[in-house]
């Protein structure tokens, strides 16, 4: 949905379900599809994408919750998505600065939405991020 200033703005709520993680995915690719280069757009979505799995595996089926809401605002020069699950969160704290070991099969996701995400930030229970990407004007103009 287009708004003011040329922002767009994507919502949902869905189940834990990673299909469902897919089609969020997709629709926020859509979303970029006329903004940036593929290289941008990719490291967003797949900060995205980690996000939601994460909020699926962990937050759903672990502690038991049964939705997953995401916010996605596109506008010139700034990203955001949020995701939020309503299962009992998790202390996210030492988990930032962890470095993955590059072999492991899991426990990369908040290393890779670091990576991607020029800011990122939980509430304070864990079981709400955001995540920023910040763009750079020549980024916006290439496809």
């Amino acid at each position: 949905m287009a708004e003011r200033g040329g922002t767009r703005r994507f919502r949902a709520r869905i189940d834990p379900d990673y299909r469902a993680v897919d089609r969020v995915v997709e629709a926020v690719e859509a979303l970029l599809a006329p903004q940036a280069c593929r290289r941008v757009s990719f490291g967003f979505q797949l900060a995205l994408r980690e996000a939601l799995v994460n909020a699926v595996r962990h937050g759903c089926k672990r502690g038991g919750g049964s939705r997953v809401e995401v916010e996605v605002t596109v506008g010139p020069g700034k990203w955001e998505a949020r995701v939020a699950d309503n299962g009992p969160g998790f202390d996210w704290r030492p988990h930032l600065e962890k470095v993955p070991v590059p072999t492991a099969s899991a426990g990369r996701g908040l290393a890779m939405i670091r990576l991607y995400g020029d800011e990122v930030e939980f509430n304070g229970c864990g079981n709400e991020i955001r995540i920023v990407c910040r763009p750079k004007p020549a980024d916006l103009q290439r496809r």
